[in-house]
């Protein structure tokens, strides 16, 4: 399964409701494979030679090209084509940093309650005699991190404010690739589910301020990380060539 493909309740085509249907299928499964890494930073992309990977015509690949180009999801360089953009770990912290605000913004100015109710709760972590994490499925990765993406789109939309909630959504879209691979290591799998889960409890229970102290946490320790993540996401999109 690709990271990426479970996305809980976000449409990626929701926006693009205008376009022929089969430019809305290529534009989603490009945006995915893009927003996955499934490109190498700086690769020029061939609307033809993608198109037949895709087993779909060229037309409606160099549309929705066009259409992420437009977006700022690849760069179009004139007379040369379509290229994806560099991996940069000071861009990934900045949608990291940008993202804490609005969530923050959205907790202390909600005009509701909070509620976990058709959340896709994940399944518990199973330990070990020795208290540590039996081998994890990629399933259980991404149901952890679906999770965590579904909490900070309905925290999003706790203030009413739509715009937020849209560019939670593009946030959601465009770190998940560095999200699942965080999730690789046990130790951060074990705290995020546990820090999650508390998350969604003190929201619950109206502490606004202690669940923003838990968001500011999980957020800071990722962008911690995100030197080593961001060496790790080059490594192997270049040794998929």
């Amino acid at each position: 399964m690709q990271p990426g493909s479970n996305h809980g309740s976000f449409d990626p085509t929701a926006d693009f409701q205008g376009a022929r249907k089969e430019t809305r299928d290529a534009y989603a499964r490009i945006r995915s494979m893009v927003a996955c890494n499934v490109f190498p930073p700086g690769m020029q992309i061939q609307a033809k030679a993608l198109a037949e990977k895709l087993g779909i015509s060229s037309t409606p690949a160099r549309e929705a090209l066009i259409r992420l180009s437009v977006e700022g999801w690849i760069v179009s360089v004139p007379n040369k084509g379509f290229f994806t953009r560099p991996l940069r770990t000071e861009d990934l912290m900045a949608r990291y940093e940008f993202a804490f605000m609005l969530l923050k913004y959205s907790i202390e100015n909600s005009a509701k309650a909070f509620s976990s109710d058709r959340l896709q709760h994940p399944p518990e972590l199973e330990y070990g005699a020795d208290g540590k994490v039996g081998p994890v499925a990629e399933e259980v990765r991404i149901a952890q991190a679906t999770f965590l993406e579904q909490l900070y789109e309905r925290i999003a939309s706790l203030s009413g404010n739509e715009i937020a909630v849209s560019a939670i959504r593009k946030f959601i879209l465009e770190t998940r690739y560095i999200r699942l691979l965080d999730l690789e290591d046990e130790a951060v799998l074990r705290e995020l589910a546990a820090g999650t889960a508390e998350l969604a409890r003190l929201l619950t229970l109206g502490r606004k301020e202690d669940a923003i102290a838990i968001i500011r946490d999980q957020m800071e320790k990722i962008r911690n990380r995100m030197g080593d993540l961001v060496k790790e996401a080059v490594a192997r999109s270049l040794s998929s060539l």
